[in-house]
Parts: structure tokens; C-alpha cells; sequence
């Protein structure tokens, strides 16, 4: 397994873990062209000097993608700029074999070199796996993100 910063030219090759990462967040509501809209944003972070995005291979194939970035952490709160996990996936039948625990340590390193001290991400409650794995790097819960649909649902 080789763990890389990913070739834009590859871009078109993710479409299958942004389906695994869709199917695993089951109480999110996703745009129904999600697999472009999915493309065209990490085509725009590959741009973008506080983002990075990382994929795992076995072999030729990819395995995993992260992604990191680094954003304004609010007007109140310290530090001012923190860094975001928006996704780390490994492919379900790669599952348990180091992907995953390789994708977040060369993101650690990228945030690091990036001289940024807090890390922050999203899990989703109905998944223990996504938990328990953020958990075993030390992660923890800080906030509860809830949500209320007053409105049509799109």
C-alpha cells in the first residue's frame, strides 16, 4: 500500500468511494448530481494552498482518499485557524488493514508542516465504525450538530 498526494488526472477514478462515503452517511441528505458536485470540489482544493488531499493504492488501484483543510476557526474561539477533516474513506473491502491509519498520519504531518494545532471533523452518530476509528487517534466530542428541516426538503 502507497500512500500519495492525488494526480488530478485521477480525479475521475474516486467516484466509487464517494459512493461508499454517500451510502455511509445515512442521516445526511445529498444532492442528487453529488458525484459532479463531488469532482468539481476537489478539483477547486487542489488549488487551494490550505487544503491537501491524500489517496492510499494498492497497486494501481485507489483504496482511500483524505482530505484535509485549513479553515477560520471563528471571531470567539482560539486557536484562529484550525484544520477540518471533510472526508476519509478507504474502500469497505480494504477495510482493517492500515489505509485509513496511514491517510490520517500523513494528514496530521501535512497539518503540521502547516504550523496548525487543533483538528476538527465530523462523524456521523449512527456509525460506530467512523467513531471508534477517530476515537483510537484521540479524538473526542466536543459538539452536538443538530438539525430540523422547516421547509420543503430538496
Amino acid at each position: 500500500m502507497k500512500i500519495e498526494p492525488l494526480a488530478i488526472a485521477n480525479v475521475d477514478l474516486l467516484g466509487p468511494l464517494v459512493d461508499e462515503f454517500i451510502s455511509s452517511q445515512m442521516l445526511l441528505s445529498f444532492r442528487p448530481d453529488y458525484q459532479d458536485a463531488s469532482r468539481i470540489w476537489i478539483q477547486r482544493l487542489s488549488k487551494d494552498p490550505d487544503a491537501a488531499i491524500f489517496v492510499a493504492r494498492d497497486e494501481s488501484d485507489i483504496i482511500g482518499i483524505a482530505v484535509g483543510t485549513i479553515i477560520e476557526n471563528g471571531p470567539l474561539v482560539s486557536p484562529d485557524r484550525i484544520g477540518y477533516i471533510p472526508i476519509l474513506v478507504v474502500s469497505s473491502k480494504c477495510r482493517r488493514k492500515g489505509a485509513g491509519g496511514k491517510l490520517w498520519e500523513i494528514l496530521k504531518t501535512w497539518f503540521s508542516s502547516k504550523e496548525v494545532s487543533e483538528i476538527q471533523l465530523y462523524t456521523a452518530i449512527d456509525s460506530d465504525e467512523s467513531q471508534n476509528f477517530w476515537e483510537s487517534f484521540g479524538f473526542a466530542v466536543i459538539l452536538e450538530r443538530r438539525r430540523k428541516w422547516i421547509g420543503k426538503k430538496d
